[in-house]
């Protein structure tokens, strides 16, 4: 009866490990947990009418984290497009009384500017719950800015038959920024799923700009007895480089879901 006993009793025991074991493997397993968010301050801004502040606000507009357990990877990334264009059209005359009529300026070309900035940052970050409904972190970020843009625009002046002058200009611009930074960052738990967080970065970056300008010009100048042609295209690239501090205060609102 004994050896049934002592049977029966390892069996029970080794069964209550097994499921502890189990529900330990379970819930390292459910501790890995996903959240994206997304920049609604302007929206906010739009919905209650908000005063326009001259704070700048983060530039991501989608954040994504990968938390497990205290920790957390975190990628941000945001971008700007802008783009505007003026169609000019101009018709040219003439009145000479020559057989051949002196030639008339270039046609003007579309007048736009376009321009596209793309942000990103990638950190990690530990994480503090403070009660069941807030959550206090710090971390550091890899942060950094792409942007381009380019804009051309002509201006003639129509004198025939006496004269006319034309002038095209184009702009090439590239920026590069790189660096980081620590931050800081508070979160509300609203549910089990949603949240809201802005946070307090403090970066520093190395940037480099290059700026290409080409400005071309043609014009014709009558002087007797014969009409005087110039043209003339200059060329220029200019690089600069230097560094940013920046401390953007948390005015961002970012509403997360976590999944």
């Amino acid at each position: 009866m004994r050896k049934y006993i002592l049977i029966i009793s390892l069996i029970v025991v080794s069964n209550a490990f097994s499921q502890d074991s189990m529900k330990t493997k379970i819930d390292n397993v459910t501790k890995v947990q996903n959240e994206i968010g997304a920049n609604t301050t302007l929206l906010l801004k739009q919905i209650f009418n908000l005063s326009n502040n001259s704070f700048p606000t983060l530039p991501y507009d989608l954040t994504y984290k990968l938390i497990k357990n205290k920790s957390a990877l975190r990628v941000g990334f945001g971008v700007t497009v802008n783009n505007s264009s003026v169609t000019t059209t101009t018709s040219t005359s003439t009145t000479s009384n020559s057989t051949v009529p002196p030639p008339g300026p270039d046609a003007a070309v579309p007048t736009f500017n376009k321009s596209s900035n793309y942000y990103y940052r990638i950190g990690w970050e530990r994480r503090y719950m403070i009660g069941k409904k807030m959550c206090a972190s710090w971390g550091v970020d890899f942060a950094g800015q792409y942007g381009t843009s380019h804009s051309q625009s002509s201006q003639t002046f129509d004198n025939l038959p006496n004269g006319y002058s034309y002038t095209k200009s184009t702009d090439d611009l590239k920026l590069m920024s790189y660096g980081g930074g620590p931050e800081v960052g508070i979160q509300i738990f609203i549910n089990k799923y949603l949240s809201v967080y802005t946070e307090l970065p403090v970066y520093f970056q190395l940037t480099q700009q290059q700026e290409v300008t080409d400005s071309y010009q043609n014009q014709l100048t009558q002087t007797f007895p014969t009409n005087v042609y110039t043209s003339s295209d200059s060329k220029q690239t200019q690089t600069t480089t230097g560094t940013k501090f920046s401390v953007i205060l948390p005015v961002t609102l970012y509403l997360a879901v976590k999944f």
